[in-house]
């Protein structure tokens, strides 16, 4: 089987990311005038980044380190 190209690489990543969202009940705000980054939130953790599946990672990444 050979490595995914570039394009399934990152759907890939596109739907692990949206999966965290309907797991973890993620909110999104998009960036605006003012605030360029991606802002994801949960009550029990939060990320921010200009890159939407990095905020979602560390907004998750947060939930999971408050909860050891």
């Amino acid at each position: 089987m050979s490595a995914p190209t570039l394009k399934e690489s990152d759907a890939l990543d596109d739907a692990q990311a949206m999966a965290l969202v309907k797991l973890f009940s993620l909110d999104i705000e998009a960036p605006y005038i003012g605030q360029p980054n991606w802002m994801v939130a949960h009550e029990n953790g939060g990320g921010c980044d200009p890159d939407l599946n990095r905020a979602i990672v560390m907004c998750v990444a947060t939930i999971r380190e408050g909860n050891k």
